[in-house]
């Protein structure tokens, strides 16, 4: 299963640099030659890491095949995808976008829906709840409503805050 690991965020340079943000900073999952996926909407696009650059809380990629501005530019908003089985491994409370997914979320033990996809290319990330009408409802994911994640039991725990769902 690929996960998506970055957003990329643009062009960088003239040569086919990409501007990314990784979903979990300082992660040590990118390297040199790591196969990648660039996927944008239905187009995907596989090619391999050439260089790879911090530069100020993002990183500066070349992926191989990816030679000109031009073609930066098409892949503006794409997510980098890798292999599960190269993702770094996380500490006890850490958790990957992906394993949210599915989890149920409750408010005490009121039901409110399930994790359908997360929003978090903005500066708080978003659960999108589908509850059991079918509605989606926003969540901001801050500590100040997200009580608990327990992977173990696929569940989400949040505080209840008036006029939020």
């Amino acid at each position: 299963m690929k996960v998506a690991v970055a957003y990329i965020r643009g062009p960088r340079g003239i040569k086919g640099e990409l501007a990314a943000q990784l979903y979990k900073e300082n992660s040590k999952t990118l390297r040199r030659s790591l196969e990648v996926v660039l996927s944008k909407g239905n187009l995907e696009y596989k090619g391999a890491i050439e260089e790879i650059k911090e530069l100020r809380g993002r990183l500066g990629l070349k992926i191989s095949g990816i030679d000109t501005r031009e073609d930066a530019i098409s892949w503006s908003k794409a997510d980098l995808l890798v292999e599960q089985e190269f993702l770094e491994p996380l500490d006890k409370d850490e958790f990957y976008i992906y394993e949210l997914k599915g989890m149920a979320v409750y408010s005490g033990d009121k039901l409110i829906g399930q994790v359908e996809g997360v929003e978090s290319e903005i500066a708080n990330a978003i659960l999108n709840i589908r509850d059991e009408s079918g509605k989606i409802i926003m969540i901001p994911f801050v500590k100040a409503i997200i009580k608990k994640i327990d992977k173990k039991a696929g569940r989400i725990l949040i505080n209840y805050i008036e006029g939020l769902y």
